[in-house]
């Protein structure tokens, strides 16, 4: 029988209730099933830096990741958000791209809650440095682009 993520933690000595228990029971487990090109779970902590969001540091066999459970629950209105960060990034604007689920959405559900992963905010989280900072001409180039 295959070992779950949070098993698979444990196993290797990382303490997977630091993020598994605010998460609920199996939540952190679910949500890599459905992201398995983010790997093995290594470790998971909970941020404190959000207001808006809670906020996790994933660190699998792939790399590093931020994975954030949205408060709000709008389903529809983060797959906009998300939309839009990703046209912004097709334009060359620095932004944190979501990471698509294995079925390709990039907004999961489990337990009723709303989820999503991406890399960029990770190495941010990671150093301490801001997340999200760009340049004069990219808030600039928001301001004037067409993103939907």
């Amino acid at each position: 029988m295959p070992r779950s993520p949070v098993t698979a933690v444990a196993a290797r000595g990382l303490a997977p209730d630091d993020s598994a228990a605010t998460l609920g029971p199996g939540t952190l487990a679910a949500l890599l099933g459905r992201y398995p090109a983010l790997g093995e779970p290594l470790s998971c902590r909970p941020l404190t830096e959000g207001l808006l969001n809670r906020g996790y540091r994933l660190t699998t066999t792939r790399g590093r990741y931020f994975l954030k459970h949205h408060l709000d629950g709008d389903q529809a209105a983060i797959a906009r958000q998300h939309r839009a960060t990703l046209r912004l990034a097709g334009l060359g604007v620095p932004v944190a791209p979501p990471v698509a689920a294995a079925d390709g959405s990039t907004v999961t559900v489990v337990g009723g809650r709303c989820y999503d992963a991406d890399s960029a905010h990770a190495e941010a989280a990671a150093d301490g440095s801001e997340s999200g900072a760009v340049d004069v001409w990219s808030v600039q180039f928001v301001g004037t682009a067409r993103l939907f």
